[in-house]
């Protein structure tokens, strides 16, 4: 089964000339009627809207990619209360990281293990524990205060040209203890201040936490 190039009427593949408007098919039409396709196989017609499809996602990712503030400060707590010092690490900025190793003359699976030890009381404390977080709020970082923060994050090896926005994320945490009646849960919340380096939001007050 084809369809007529003109109007778009239903045609047997063998016929040249279209029964509703009886206008004659070209010869590329004709020929790509009766080569036959092979299921689910590449077809070269496909590759523009392919590259189109790839094109936007692309634009897409770099307009709005990357880890937003929210994220950023949920992860945070989930890595401190559970004790992940590897995905503490990876929520600060590079050069923080980066400054911390060159100032203590340890490298990065260094800090990462000696973090381990600082978090293990959370881990261990805790385990028995089922956590819960929500973010409460969100606010913008501006004027005298951004500036401190950058002035802040200038002393531990961050660039203030590299510091792009800032905000206080505030995370409600709930926590019960295993086969707790939810009567019995506990809340704190808990404001982290996040910043914008490329793409992604860091962590800037870790020393609040530890």
């Amino acid at each position: 089964m084809k369809f007529c190039e003109f109007c778009g009427a239903p045609m047997e593949d063998n016929v040249n000339f279209c029964g509703s408007c009886g206008k004659k098919q070209t010869e590329e039409a004709v020929e790509a009627a009766a080569t036959p396709k092979k299921a689910g196989g590449f077809d070269p017609k496909n590759v523009p809207v392919i590259g189109a499809a790839v094109v936007v996602v692309l634009i897409l990712f770099l307009l709005f990619g990357g880890r937003g503030p929210e994220k950023t400060a949920k992860q945070f707590m989930k890595a401190v209360v559970r004790g992940n010092a590897k995905k503490v690490v990876k929520l600060l900025p590079k050069d923080m990281v980066k400054e911390m190793m060159d100032e203590a003359d340890m490298s990065k699976k260094e800090i990462i293990e000696e973090l381990d030890e600082s978090l293990g009381y959370f881990a261990d404390e805790l385990e028995d524990y089922k956590f819960s977080y929500e973010v409460d709020d969100v606010d913008d970082i501006k004027g005298e205060e951004l500036k401190d923060i950058k002035d802040e994050l200038k002393e531990m090896g961050v660039s203030k040209k590299k510091v792009k926005k800032a905000k206080e994320v505030e995370v409600e945490m709930t926590m019960r203890e295993k086969g707790a009646s939810k009567d019995e849960e506990e809340t704190e919340s808990l404001t982290i201040v996040v910043v914008k380096i490329g793409r992604n939001w860091y962590v800037a007050n870790m020393d609040s936490f530890f």
